[in-house]
């Protein structure tokens, strides 16, 4: 599912960070750099991708293949997997969990990561000079990238 031919334009300065943040921060989804990273950043991106084609326009589920299976499923490797992957995402704020996590949808910072992640073709290429963003200081009110664990304390 990973969008093919690579990036689609440059992310700004911002936009990294706060991407850098959300894969990297203990408080985020923890992907450490060690082995292929970028595999989980794919895996997001297509779980993200996924979860936005499991409604159709009228709002009516359409999450399941053909075959029965769900694609979390396919991406995760089985159900007990996608469970505790999709349950990072809901932590995180990327998804909010319906019934269960195959009826889950996206949340508005979920559709907003989504496009960050199409912009750089699922990939973690976001460049080696990208730290916290907004100076450490946690993001300010009106921040569009701003996750709810990600605002500024205080």
């Amino acid at each position: 599912m990973s969008t093919p031919g690579g990036p689609v334009r440059e992310l700004t300065g911002d936009e990294r960070d706060h991407l850098y943040v959300l894969f990297h921060d203990s408080r985020g989804l923890r992907v450490c750099g060690c082995g292929t990273p970028e595999d989980a950043w794919r895996l997001v991106h297509d779980l993200l991708e996924a979860t936005a084609a499991t409604y159709d326009a009228d709002g009516r589920f359409r999450g399941w293949t053909p075959e029965g299976q769900h694609p979390y499923d396919q991406l995760c490797g089985n159900p007990g997997s996608a469970s505790v992957v999709c349950g990072a995402l809901e932590e995180t704020g990327l998804i909010e969990h319906g019934g269960s996590f195959y009826g889950s949808w996206l949340t508005t910072e979920g559709f907003i990561y989504l496009d960050l992640l199409r912009a750089i073709g699922g990939s973690d290429d976001i460049g080696d000079d990208t730290g916290y963003p907004h100076d450490g200081n946690g993001c300010p009110p009106g921040c569009p990238l701003a996750l709810p664990w990600m605002r500024a304390e205080g």
